[in-house]
C-alpha cells in the first residue's frame, strides 16, 4: 500500500518562514534561516522523507489536512492528481517516476513542476479567519491587545499567538526566481500569494523573472488578490506582465455578499466592483475566479453570498472549508442549528440547479456539494461553539463593529445566536 502524492515529489511551497511540500503540509521541512534556494533544498532530509512515508502508507505528521479528509470519505488535495501506476495525471501536468529514486527519496531537477510562494504577510484587510501570520493589519491588531483568562481556556489562537512581520525579502524572492529559472527546466505551475500581493514591491519584479524561464509559455500562473486595495491599481501594467504566461488565473478572495463583506473582510463592496470592471477592460485573457473561505461566518449568510458572488460575473468558483482555528470552522454551527442551516443549504443547492449550466455556476454547485457531508455528517463540540461566540465578542469590541449590523437572519441575543425565523 502507499499514499502516492504528485506534490510531495513535484512541489515547493514557500510559507512565511519555512519551506514544505505543498499549500496544505505544515511540517517546517526546512526553515530559511538554514537555506533558500530551491535546487538546494528540493531534497533536503524532510523533502525526502515525506516521500518515503507517504509511499510506504505513513501520513506525515504536516498532511492532516488530506487525512482528514480522505477518513472522512472526502476527496483530498492529495487526490487531485490521479496515479496509475506510471504518472500521476491532472490536466496537462505528470510526473514520470524516471525522475525518482525510491531507496533515497531523491527527485531529479527536471521533476519539480509547481512552486507555491507565499511573499510576504503585508496585508490591507483583517479578515475573520486570517491571523497575523497572513496579514500585517491583524499583526496590529494582536500586538495592541492583551488576551483575558478566557481567551486562553477557549483557546482564541488568533487573538493569543503573535509573530512578528514575516515574508521574504526582495533579494530573497529574486534568487529564488533565478534559481528556478537556472535548475528547473520543466517548471509549468506557480502560484503567489501573500498578505496581498499588490501591496508586496516586488512582486512585479517576481512576475517579470519568471517571465524569462525557458517554459514561461507553458507555465500556468496563478495569484491571490482581495483586489481591494486603498489606491488605484496599475491594470496595465498587470495584465502586461501576466500576458507572457501561458496560462494566467487572478484568484479574487471574496468570501462574503455584499452586506456582510465590510465586516468579514473589512474592505469595500463598491471598490471591488469598481475593480473587477477596470480588470476586464485590460485583460480578457485572464481567469478571473472567486477565492472563498468557508467558515462558520459564511454558513449563516450563504444565500446572499452565492447571489452576490454570481453578480460579480467571475470565470469560476472556487472553496475551502476552515479546518483551523476550531472555532470557525462551519461544524460549531451543527450542536445548535443543523436542522435550519441544512434546510438553507439544500434550498441553495436547488436554486443553483435551475441555473444555466454555466463554468461559475456549475462550480459553485460541485463545490458546496463536496463540503456538504463535511459539514452535515459530523457533530461539533460545545466547547468550538462557545469559543465562536467569544470570538464574536471580542471582535466587535476590538474592530468596532457588530456582528447584529451585517447579518439579518442570525443575531447574537444575551451573548447567545439566535435563528430570526421569517
Amino acid at each position: 500500500m502507499s499514499k502516492p502524492c504528485f506534490y510531495s515529489f513535484s512541489t515547493l511551497s514557500y510559507k512565511h518562514q519555512y519551506a514544505s511540500c505543498c499549500a496544505f503540509q505544515t511540517d517546517q521541512l526546512i526553515r530559511f534561516d538554514d537555506d533558500l534556494l530551491p535546487s538546494k533544498i528540493h531534497n533536503h532530509t524532510g523533502f525526502r522523507n515525506i516521500r518515503k512515508n507517504l509511499m510506504n502508507d505513513k501520513w506525515p505528521d504536516g498532511c492532516l489536512h488530506c487525512k482528514i479528509s480522505e477518513e472522512e470519505n472526502s476527496k483530498s488535495s492529495r487526490q487531485d492528481y490521479l496515479f496509475n501506476g506510471i504518472k500521476f495525471e491532472n490536466e496537462d501536468d505528470n510526473f514520470t517516476f524516471s525522475f525518482y529514486d525510491e531507496k533515497s527519496g531523491i527527485i531529479k531537477n527536471e521533476g519539480l513542476k509547481r512552486i507555491e510562494i507565499r511573499m510576504n504577510n503585508v496585508c490591507n484587510m483583517s479578515c475573520l479567519h486570517c491571523s497575523n501570520g497572513y496579514s500585517s493589519k491583524w499583526n496590529k491588531i494582536v500586538n495592541d491587545y492583551t488576551p483575558d483568562v478566557l481567551d486562553y481556556e477557549l483557546d482564541i489562537s488568533q487573538l493569543i499567538e503573535k509573530n512578528d512581520q514575516l515574508g521574504l525579502t526582495e533579494n530573497q524572492l529574486i534568487e529564488i526566481i533565478q534559481d528556478v529559472n537556472r535548475n528547473f527546466i520543466n517548471l509549468n505551475r506557480v502560484i503567489l500569494s501573500g498578505g496581498e500581493p499588490l501591496l508586496n514591491k516586488s512582486f512585479f519584479k517576481v512576475l517579470d523573472l519568471l517571465s524569462e524561464h525557458k517554459n514561461s509559455k507553458n507555465i500556468r500562473l496563478t495569484f491571490y488578490t482581495n483586489l481591494n486595495v486603498g489606491y488605484d491599481i496599475d491594470f496595465d501594467r498587470l495584465s502586461k506582465c501576466l500576458s507572457k504566461f501561458g496560462k494566467t488565473e487572478i484568484a479574487i478572495s471574496i468570501d462574503a455578499g455584499e452586506k456582510i463583506y465590510p465586516y468579514f473582510r473589512d474592505g469595500s463592496w463598491d471598490k471591488l466592483n469598481e475593480n473587477i470592471k477596470n480588470l476586464k477592460k485590460t485583460n480578457n485573457f485572464s481567469s478571473l475566479e472567486t477565492s472563498m473561505s468557508f467558515s462558520a461566518f459564511q454558513l449563516l449568510d450563504l444565500k446572499n453570498i452565492i447571489k452576490d458572488i454570481l453578480s460579480l460575473k467571475l470565470s469560476e468558483f472556487r472553496t475551502g472549508l476552515v479546518w483551523t482555528p476550531k472555532y470557525l470552522n462551519p461544524l460549531v454551527l451543527m450542536c445548535r442549528y443543523r436542522k435550519e442551516l441544512l434546510y438553507d443549504f439544500d434550498n441553495i443547492l436547488s436554486y443553483l440547479e435551475k441555473l444555466p449550466k454555466t463554468n461559475l455556476n456549475n462550480s459553485i454547485y460541485y463545490y458546496l456539494q463536496n463540503l456538504k457531508p463535511r459539514i452535515f455528517d459530523i457533530r461539533s463540540d460545545e466547547k468550538n461553539y462557545k469559543a465562536f461566540l467569544r470570538y464574536i465578542y471580542k471582535i466587535d469590541k476590538i474592530m468596532n463593529k457588530n456582528f447584529n449590523d451585517y447579518y439579518d437572519r442570525f443575531k447574537i441575543i444575551d451573548n447567545e445566536l439566535v435563528k430570526i425565523y421569517e
